[in-house]
């Protein structure tokens, strides 16, 4: 069975705030929120630990972000 982490656990993990999860979630560059119940929120463990593995490591070009 896949595991479901809350939000503190997912920004403790990421070192992203909320709110830059949220953008990024809504822009397609972070997975999807899966529904708990009526009012609750998670993500799948796996899939923030492939997308943790995803991300570059090492000197980032600034000119990438201009």
């Amino acid at each position: 069975m896949r595991r479901i982490i809350r939000k503190p656990e997912v920004i403790k993990i990421t070192g992203k705030s909320g709110v830059t999860l949220w953008r990024d979630e809504k822009a397609g560059r972070f997975p999807k929120r899966v529904r708990i119940g009526s009012n609750s929120m998670g993500w799948f463990e796996d899939e923030i630990l492939e997308w943790l593995e995803s991300r570059p490591r090492g000197m980032v070009d600034k000119n990438q972000h201009a």
